[in-house]
């Protein structure tokens, strides 16, 4: 059960449910506090515990780690010249998208990369 309270000109949302992660945020309307707690309580109802935390578990693993792993095990397989493409795409990636987390990227942000690959820059005139 969500417990929804006012601070000074803010609405704060908690949900503590036995053997589930204790669940907090906070918003600027009521409305939108109950609407997030209404969502948070009914995917608790369709998950397990089990499943809940390994969610926000994921969602500690970075974009920057996955290419680091990549870079580990991967890269050293393949030519000297896709190694060197690939690293100074891996580069760009990390320095602009590097610390999102993994459990983050949707189709929606993949396409905001794209965006941002086809932009000129003083490295690649014509864009990735």
């Amino acid at each position: 059960m969500a417990s929804i309270n006012r601070r000074g000109k803010y609405w704060r949302v908690q949900i503590r449910k036995q053997g589930y992660p204790y669940l907090s945020a906070t918003f600027d309307t009521k409305a939108e506090a109950v609407a997030w707690s209404l969502k948070k309580e009914t995917e608790l109802s369709r998950q397990t515990p089990e499943e809940v935390l390994e969610q926000m578990e994921a969602r500690q693993y970075r974009l920057a780690d996955a290419l680091l792993r990549y870079e580990l095990e991967i890269l050293p397989d393949k030519k000297p010249t896709t190694r060197r493409r690939e690293l100074g795409i891996m580069a760009d990636l990390k320095t602009t998208f590097g610390e999102m987390a993994l459990a983050e990227i949707s189709g929606k942000r993949l396409a905001l990369m794209v965006r941002h690959w086809e932009q000129p820059s003083e490295a690649h005139p014509k864009g990735l």
